[in-house]
């Protein structure tokens, strides 16, 4: 699967001034998708040899419920495979504030988590965290579009935190995940938390935020 996360965070600036760029309605820019392409995502892969770039795409496109995406599609409009490579899938809304509950029967791999992890991991900030220092993986989300997919989480304070977005993403604001069945207070002030039911929280935060420990 290709993986462009870390070259895309690390080039964003420059991507806006390559690529030309309007404010747009959501809040990101306005860019010339076929060039963001070409730089950050089809030379990197010509360098590590692989000979066709859009099966790999599509493959993983359809990993995440796209599909419906030909290869074919992806040679005509590589936007539609840079405007979907951070949805988590499909058949979710793209904000993780918007998704519906969980399926409280599908709750193995989380409590699995806990059994070896417990509730409070090792001390860490929460910039490390969101940047996968001292997380541990975690499989079996109880929504069924990604309960065999595999995230980073963490524990502190009795909550569980699932990170879908970190800083290595495209996009204005770290989100993810909260469980926790101790409390229904939200972990810390400044975080936007919505309840998803069950104990299960969404939250999100700009990434400009300095927050210090969760």
């Amino acid at each position: 699967m290709l993986t462009v996360k870390i070259t895309v965070a690390i080039a964003f600036v420059l991507t806006l001034s390559i690529c030309g760029h309007s404010e747009s309605t959501n809040g990101l820019p306005d860019m010339d998708y076929r060039r963001f392409f070409e730089f950050f995502v089809q030379h990197p892969a010509e360098e590590r040899g692989v000979t066709n770039i859009y099966a790999e795409l599509r493959q993983e496109l359809s990993a995440k419920g796209f599909t419906n995406v030909t290869e074919l599609d992806l040679r005509r409009d590589p936007s539609i495979y840079v405007t979907n490579m951070f949805r988590i899938h499909a058949t979710l809304p793209a904000n993780c504030l918007d998704w519906p509950p969980p399926d409280t029967n599908k709750m193995d791999g989380v409590k699995r988590f806990i059994s070896e992890h417990g509730w409070n991991m090792p001390e860490r900030s929460a910039r490390d965290m969101m940047v996968g220092r001292g997380t541990k993986p975690i499989t079996g989300l109880p929504w069924p579009a990604i309960y065999d997919r595999t995230f980073d989480a963490y524990t502190s304070e009795r909550w569980l935190w699932v990170i879908l977005h970190g800083p290595t993403s495209f996009g204005p604001e770290h989100d993810g995940l909260l469980w926790s069945l101790q409390t229904n207070r939200p972990p810390f002030p400044g975080v936007t938390c919505r309840p998803l039911g069950s104990g299960w929280y969404a939250f999100v935060y700009p990434k400009r935020d300095s927050v210090e420990k969760p």
